[in-house]
């Protein structure tokens, strides 16, 4: 089972305990987080495919790292003749993040329908 959700304007393919880094939320360590913008959801008997989101389907996760820097890059400009230069730099920052679960609406109700009667009992 697996889905594709949309973090911050980009598409990830995650499964159950998927570690992996987004950009900059600003979050802190431990936090949880929880992701309504699954594009596409898939199981071994079933695909659903979002228009633009799956309803009903959520993503739980938290924050193991809440700042993380990237590579970094150089950026540099040059033209001939001229004497012309320019050197910059930039490092992009991350957060990573783990998944804790991918859950449906309807396990959902039954879970806490079940758990209603077992109260009640």
């Amino acid at each position: 089972m697996y889905a594709i959700v949309e973090i911050n304007k980009r598409l990830y393919r995650i499964e159950n305990g998927t570690e992996l880094y987004v950009d900059l939320l600003n979050k802190d360590a431990g936090e949880k987080l929880k992701f309504d913008t699954v594009t596409l959801y898939r199981t071994d008997d079933e695909v659903l495919i979002g228009n633009p989101f799956v309803k009903g389907i959520s993503v739980e996760g938290r924050i193991i790292e809440p700042v993380k820097k990237g590579e970094k890059l150089v950026i540099f400009k040059y033209k001939q003749k001229t004497g012309y230069r320019r050197k910059t730099g930039h490092r992009q920052k991350y957060t990573k993040i783990q998944i804790t679960g991918i859950s449906r609406e309807k396990e959902r109700k039954a879970k806490t329908e079940k758990k209603a009667e077992e109260a009640r009992a």
